[in-house]
C-alpha cells in the first residue's frame, strides 16, 4: 500500500518524503517486532517490552507523516489500515507489560498504569539487553578499525567508513577513528550496521556538520538530522555534531538515535530546534553538552542523561535572537 503511494507521488516532494519515511518505519517496525518474538521464549521480557514499544512508535510514525499528505483515496485506505495495526501492536504490547508486572496471574492483567497513576515499577527482571559488557560508560582501549580525515587516511567521509562495517555483525565494534576537522556531511547509520562506534578527537575539534531543515521541500523532522543512528550498539565519543541551519529554520535537528543500547560520552549536540532527537529505545549519554532554544531535547526513547558524579551532562540554552 505504502508502495503504491510512493509509486505515485512523482512531483510531489512532500508525499514523496512521508512515504519514504513510513516505508523505513514499517521495515524498522517488522524487526523490532520479530525481535521481541524471538527473545519471549528466553524470557527477555524487558528486551521485548523495548522493542515492541518502538515497532509500535514506527507504525504511529508512518501514520503521523501521511496524515500531513492525506489527498488521495489511497493513503486514506492505508491510514485506515495502519489503525487497525495500531491497535493491535498496542494491545500485544500491553499483555507483555501485564505478564511483565503480573506473572501468570492473569486476574490481576489490566491495562498499563504508570506514573501519574501512581503506579511505580520496580526496576529489574529478566532481559536488558545483549549483554555487550555495558557497565555505565564508553569503554576504554577501542583500536580503530578504519580512519577518517581530509588526507592520508582510509576515508575522508564519515558516510564511506561507515558503509564500510559489516553488516549485522555479532558483538564485535566497529570503530571509526574521526580526526580532528570539520565534516560537511549527512550521515545515517542504518539498522544493518550495529555496533558502531565514532571516536573523535575531542569536542569542537572533530566536528560533523550540517544544515537540513522542514524549511526545505520534502524535509520532515525526522529527515533533517546531521547524524541519524538506526543499527544497535552504536557508541560516540570526543565529537561535536552541530545543525547550523539557524533559529528561524524552525525544526532542524543535529542528532538523531534509534539504536538501542546506545552509549554517548563527551558529545557537544549543537542546534537550535530540535538539537537533540531520541526518537526511541535505550539511550545513555553521560559527559555531554546540548544547546538549542526550542523542544531541544525531545523523543520517545528510555533516555538516560546521567549527571553523576557531578553535573556533567548540561543542556545549554541558546537566546534567540530577532
Amino acid at each position: 500500500m505504502v508502495q503504491t503511494i510512493l509509486d505515485s507521488s512523482a512531483g510531489n516532494p512532500n508525499r514523496t518524503t512521508a512515504a519514504k519515511n513510513c516505508l523505513e518505519g514499517l521495515h524498522n517496525s517488522e524487526y523490532r517486532i520479530s525481535s521481541a518474538d524471538g527473545a519471549l521464549p528466553g524470557g527477555r521480557i524487558k528486551d521485548a517490552r523495548a522493542w515492541m514499544s518502538a515497532a509500535l512508535l514506527y507504525q504511529y510514525d508512518c501514520w503521523s507523516g501521511l496524515k500531513y499528505v492525506n489527498d488521495t483515496q489511497r493513503i486514506n485506505e492505508t491510514m485506515a489500515f495502519l489503525d487497525s495495526l495500531i491497535g493491535l501492536t498496542s494491545n500485544a504490547l500491553s499483555i507483555l507489560v501485564a505478564y511483565d508486572v503480573f506473572g501468570n496471574e492473569t486476574g490481576s492483567w489490566k491495562p498499563p498504569m504508570t506514573e501519574r497513576d501512581g503506579f511505580w515499577e520496580g526496576v529489574g527482571g529478566a532481559g536488558g539487553g545483549p549483554g555487550l559488557g555495558y557497565k555505565g560508560g564508553f569503554p576504554s582501549g577501542l583500536k580503530a578499525d578504519v580512519t577518517v580525515c581530509g588526507g592520508g587516511c582510509d576515508y575522508k567521509r564519515v558516510q564511506d567508513a561507515v558503509n564500510a562495517a559489516p553488516d549485522n555483525q555479532g558483538m564485535r565494534r566497529f570503530v571509526i577513528h574521526i580526526k580532528e576537522g570539520v565534516y560537511e556531511e549527512t550521515v545515517r547509520v542504518p539498522l544493518e550496521k550495529k555496533n558502531v562506534v565514532f571516536l573523535g578527537d575531542g569536542m569542537g575539534k572533530t566536528v560533523i556538520t550540517g544544515s537540513l531543515n522542514v524549511g526545505q521541500p520534502g524535509i520532515s523532522t525526522y529527515n533533517t538530522a546531521t547524524v541519524g543512528v538506526v543499527g544497535d550498539g552504536f557508541m560516540a565519543s570526543g565529537l561535536t555534531i552541530q545543525n547550523t541551519a539557524g533559529p528561524d529554520a524552525h525544526q532542524a535537528v543535529a542528532f538523531r538515535s534509534d539504536s538501542d543500547l546506545s552509549i554517548i560520552e563527551n558529545c557537544e549536540f549543537i542546534g537550535n530546534q530540535d538539537t537533540l532527537y531520541t526518537h526511541s529505545l535505550r539511550q545513555f549519554y553521560k559527559s555531554c553538552r546540548i544547546q538549542g532554544n526550542v523542544d531541544f531535547i525531545f523523543g520517545n526513547s528510555c533516555f538516560n542523561l546521567s549527571r553523576l558524579p557531578h553535573p556533567n551532562c548540561s543542556p545549554a540554552t541558546q537566546p534567540r535572537k530577532g
